[in-house]
């Protein structure tokens, strides 16, 4: 490697664009565990809920095993939700204290879910998980249910039961907002699907919102790639 080769490599190994696509990747492994664990949840309650496949486990010396896999989940789930808040909470106040990026992220944060009422009972169900012990769950049939046809629909599902929720006396006002809307039996797979929609919108704004405060360091690197780029390519055609 030449003089001019070796000095555009260290620039580019050094610069503010390549630390801040380092930091992006370690920022990555927090929001990776979270998404893999909803699309496990997701995966599972899908399982479930179709008839077919609801009616063999529940009637089968499985069906105590597919219940605590569906709450082994569901507990992985609410676990990585709360570590991906606080990670991304901490990541930004030693990273960006100060700057426009804080500032958004708090009011975006506020805006979306500090009076989120699906929000909150997330936050505290992992509390209540945690702490506490296992909520009360079910895998249930529902064979009264019509559909648009007419004819008796079967329905498989996997749900938390309402009732023992409500007992509990360390509800958040606004979990206890969303518990006292929500049915009788709250579905895993709906408050994993609402919850997960909300915080992946979240990291998408927030990648954008990275991105274009750091857009000045990446086309800088890109510039310094490209040059680099070019000298490798002339040095291999001699």
């Amino acid at each position: 490697m030449d003089k001019l080769a070796y000095k555009l490599f260290s620039e580019i190994d050094e610069s503010r664009g390549m630390a801040y696509l380092n930091q992006c990747k370690g920022r990555s492994f927090s929001l990776n565990i979270f998404v893999g664990n909803l699309q496990e949840l997701k995966k599972c309650c899908k399982l479930i809920e179709t008839p077919e496949v609801g009616l063999r486990l529940m009637s089968s010396e499985h069906s105590v095993q597919a219940h605590r896999e569906s709450m082994r989940l569901f507990h992985n789930f609410l676990a990585s939700a709360k570590s991906l808040v606080d990670h991304t909470r901490v990541f930004v106040e030693d990273a960006y204290a100060g700057t426009q990026v804080q500032a958004s992220y708090k009011q975006r944060v506020a805006n979306t879910f500090s009076t989120d009422p699906l929000s909150k009972f997330v936050q505290d169900l992992r509390n209540y998980m945690v702490h506490k012990g296992l909520p009360g769950c079910q895998m249930s049939i529902d064979a009264n249910n019509i559909g648009r046809d007419g004819k008796g629909v079967v329905e498989t599902t996997v749900s938390l039961k309402k009732a023992d929720l409500m007992t509990w006396d360390r509800w958040h006002p606004l979990s206890r907002d969303y518990l006292e809307n929500a049915p009788g039996q709250i579905k895993l797979s709906a408050l994993a699907a609402s919850y997960g929609d909300k915080v992946l919108s979240f990291y998408n704004w927030f990648d954008s919102a990275l991105n274009e405060f750091h857009a000045q360091d990446l086309n800088e690197l890109k510039d310094l790639q490209e040059r680099y780029a070019l000298i490798k390519a002339s040095g291999s055609a001699k």
